[in-house]
């Protein structure tokens, strides 16, 4: 199971939910952590890979891989995740 720190104000929680270890898989979880890292000021990025932790997925509602949630307000962005202004603008986040 997934643990994460308790919530800091103006602090970003992303959970990214992805299959499997396929290429493609690595290739959005290090897109989506460059996103992390140089767009947004405070955030924490927990990934979650679904085929060994199926019970979160279901537990945030996630049927489709991948996608990702912002626990604040619940948002998330399912699908194409390489534009990083539409994830941002779609998540409500700064930046986008």
């Amino acid at each position: 199971m997934t643990t994460r720190e308790p919530a800091r104000p103006g602090k970003h929680h992303l959970l990214l939910f992805l299959a499997g270890t396929h290429p493609v898989s690595a290739a959005i979880r290090s897109g989506v952590a460059d996103l992390c890292a140089n767009r947004l000021q405070d955030c924490e990025l927990t990934v979650i890979d679904i085929l060994d932790d199926y019970q979160v997925a279901v537990q945030h509602g996630i049927f489709a891989t991948p996608c990702l949630l912002l626990l604040e307000t619940n948002r998330r962005v399912v699908g194409d995740l390489t534009n990083a202004d539409a994830v941002l603008r779609t998540l409500g986040l700064p930046g986008g």
